[in-house]
């Protein structure tokens, strides 16, 4: 059995996460939306809400592992 794309993102919805960028660079913050093309939305501390394009997303992993 394999594991889809969006079965990893739903069980880490409201959790906390980190969004590795194409670039690089990263963020993080507690997941609250996707959709099917990987576009999300976080929670994160200093910005409040941010929605980020799933084309610019490398990986998302939990935070600090």
């Amino acid at each position: 059995m394999s594991l889809k794309p969006e079965d990893a993102l739903e069980s880490r919805v409201g959790k906390q996460v980190l969004v590795i960028f194409n670039n690089g660079t990263e963020r993080g913050g507690k997941l609250k939306t996707y959709d099917e093309y990987m576009n999300i939305t976080l929670e994160t501390k200093d910005e409040g809400e941010i929605v980020i394009k799933g084309s610019k997303i490398r990986m998302i992993t939990s935070e600090g592992g």
